[in-house]
């Protein structure tokens, strides 16, 4: 390849010039540009590192197709040659092994090799030796971002990408504003309650036209805004279901501010009715039941009961774990508690204190009226029911026939 008046150096770094700057939209004519020029080096048997960028090349090429096959066999071939090439440094050899390895991970990420892709993960992370370019670590950083976003480690997905995100940043490639969309996925999962535009990094592309659904959906989420969240996904939902990786995590999401949601309406208050949190979520009680049970496993409502046979939740119960009851369990939960915390909410969302005060009066008189028929002495007659002694565990006699007692009672005294 080289020639009396064209040096061997001058040759490749022309040619290296030449492949890095070519581009064209039309994949198969590049597969063949980058084919056609494998051919000739590999028939000179010279020349190695060209072959490698040239390989290198082809290979992403092939991950951008999704040509699964093929890149596998391009990166074994690579590492092959990498092992056995004396380039005389070890740490141009490093650098060409680690993005390998990128492109290994990548190939990963298609197959869904999980362990394979761990492996890999941390060999990349532990190399000190090698030169990366920024595009290289933005590649690695997104792949371990979304290996942890499967895992729903969502802490640490937020830092792989935001380090993925600068490392784009820095080499200039377009794809960081995709990458920055996957940050603030992180970030609303990981309910950190940081804003993911207020770092420097990534406070310019705030207003980039790009990502203001993104920033939409960040402000509703903060605010746990669930109407606000409905609204948007109705009239962007196209738009943010276009990222088939974004769109694999929108359940996760709407779990998660349905969840702030009810943690935000149920906190003031003691009791809340269940149709009231579903008329504000937009969900029916099944799902609404699912989403406070989960609250309640995570400890994020403790001491909570769900009351689903008169429709509430009751909250901050003390002394007491918090289950869910049914039509037969009904008895197991309390109606009577504080009047300091009232929901100021429909008489129909709440337990009415006058109510539960007028119930106390009741029961109070019907114990006074059973002490004084006691004390009187006095026994039932064939024109009242026969009486049962009033204890925890049973309902007192009707109202009605202790105070037909209390009238016999004052009729006796003064008769």
């Amino acid at each position: 390849m080289t020639s009396p008046v064209i040096t061997k150096n001058y040759a490749e770094k022309s040619l290296n010039n030449i492949i890095e700057r070519i581009t064209c939209d039309d994949l198969d004519f590049m597969d063949k540009i980058y084919t056609t020029t494998l051919d000739k080096l590999k028939a000179k048997q010279e020349n190695d590192r060209l072959w490698i960028r040239t390989s290198l090349k082809l290979a992403n090429l092939y991950i951008s197709r999704e040509l699964v096959d093929k890149a596998q066999d391009l990166v074994n071939e690579l590492m092959e040659v990498c092992h056995q090439t004396n380039s005389g440094s070890d740490t141009i050899m490093s650098t060409y092994l680690l993005e390998i390895y990128a492109l290994e991970i990548q190939v990963c990420m298609l197959t869904g090799n999980i362990k394979r892709l761990k492996e890999l993960y941390s060999k990349t992370l532990n190399v000190t030796t090698a030169v990366l370019h920024p595009r290289i670590l933005g590649v690695i950083r997104e792949c371990g971002g979304k290996m942890h976003m499967q895992e729903k480690k969502w802490d640490i997905a937020r830092e792989d990408f935001f380090e993925s995100f600068k490392n784009y940043d820095e080499a200039g490639s377009l794809h960081r504003t995709q990458v920055l969309k996957y940050y603030v996925l992180a970030c609303m999962l990981s309910e950190s309650g940081i804003n993911p535009f207020e770092s420097q990094e990534t406070k310019p592309y705030k207003d980039d036209p790009q990502v203001s659904v993104i920033v939409q959906l960040v402000d509703v989420f903060q605010k746990s805004d669930v109407e606000g969240f409905n609204e948007l996904m109705k009239t962007h939902r196209a738009e943010i279901m276009s990222d088939s990786f974004f769109a694999n995590f929108l359940d996760d999401i709407v779990l998660s501010i349905r969840s702030l949601g009810v943690l935000n309406l149920v906190k003031p208050y003691r009791r809340v009715s269940l149709d009231h949190i579903q008329n504000i979520l937009g969900v029916d009680q099944a799902t609404l039941v699912e989403i406070i049970v989960g609250l309640i496993l995570d400890d994020r409502l403790p001491n909570t009961k769900i009351d689903l046979t008169n429709g509430f939740i009751d909250l901050n119960i003390t002394n007491q774990s918090a289950s869910v009851s049914s039509s037969k369990q009904d008895t197991r939960f309390s109606t009577s508690t504080s009047s300091n915390n009232v929901a100021p909410l429909p008489s129909r969302y709440y337990e009415s204190d006058r109510d539960s005060a007028q119930q106390q009066e009741q029961q109070n008189l019907v114990r006074a009226s059973s002490d004084a028929v006691a004390m009187a002495g006095l026994s039932s007659t064939s024109n009242t029911s026969t009486t049962t002694s009033h204890t925890d565990s049973q309902r007192p006699v009707s109202l009605a026939h202790w105070l037909g007692s209390l009238e016999r009672l004052h009729s006796a005294i003064h008769a």
